[in-house]
């Protein structure tokens, strides 16, 4: 994964950490690709509830 989108999400997952949020996604055209780099993050499952994908 691109270094500069992995450090976006580490940001994006310590910033919903302190705020205790929850982040769902919901996404077609990416196939899964948003939910799937922020899941690569380690410890992601405390900020991240679910993902839907609907790509047909």
């Amino acid at each position: 994964m691109d270094k500069k989108i992995y450090a976006l999400n580490q940001q994006i997952g310590k910033r919903l950490s302190e705020t205790h949020q929850w982040l769902t996604c919901a996404e077609s055209c990416t196939g899964g690709l948003i939910a799937g780099s922020i899941t690569d993050v380690a410890g992601s499952s405390a900020y991240f509830d679910r993902g839907f994908v609907t790509y047909q």
